[in-house]
C-alpha cells in the first residue's frame, strides 16, 4: 500500500488546478486532494483549501469513479452550508467563520463515518490511473 501512497503522491506533485489538465487528471487531482485535506485537517481544511472551491466538482468525480459512500459523505458535507458554497477562497473562508457549532458537529460527524467508509481512494485512484495510465505518462 505504501508503494501506491508513493506513487499517487508523485503523480498529486505534477499537477495544479490552474493548469489546462485533461479531465482525467483534473478528476484525480480533486479526489487526491480532497482526500488529503480531509485525513490532515478535516471538512474545515478541506473548505479552507483552494480545493473546497471544487467540492461540487470532486462530489461528481467521486461518484464517477464509484467512490460512493465518499461521495455521499461529501455531498453531505456540501448541503451543511446555508448557500451555495462560495468558489472564491477568501469568501468561502468568511461565510465558514460564521458556521455554528451545531454545522461543526455535522462535520465531525461526517469525518468519522469518512475514516470508516469501505470506499478505498488510495486503491482506486491507483487503478483509475492505470487505467488512463497515457494522461499520467507525462505531463499533458
Amino acid at each position: 500500500m505504501e508503494e501506491k501512497i508513493d506513487i499517487l503522491n508523485a503523480l498529486e506533485e505534477r499537477f495544479d488546478v490552474s493548469e489546462n489538465l485533461t479531465p482525467n487528471q483534473r478528476k484525480f487531482l480533486l479526489i487526491s486532494k480532497f482526500d488529503r485535506e480531509i485525513q490532515y485537517g478535516g471538512f474545515d481544511q478541506y473548505y479552507y483549501s483552494i480545493y473546497g472551491g471544487f467540492s461540487k466538482e470532486t462530489e461528481e468525480a467521486l461518484k464517477e469513479l464509484k467512490a460512493f459512500d465518499v461521495g455521499q459523505i461529501l455531498s453531505e458535507a456540501n448541503a451543511v452550508w446555508p448557500h451555495s458554497i462560495p468558489e472564491d477562497q477568501d469568501e468561502r473562508i468568511d461565510a465558514l467563520d460564521t458556521f455554528s457549532e451545531a454545522d461543526r458537529e455535522k462535520f465531525l460527524n461526517l469525518e468519522t463515518r469518512y475514516s470508516n467508509t469501505t470506499d478505498n481512494l488510495i486503491e482506486i485512484l491507483y487503478i483509475f490511473t492505470n487505467t488512463h495510465s497515457n494522461e499520467f505518462q507525462t505531463k499533458k
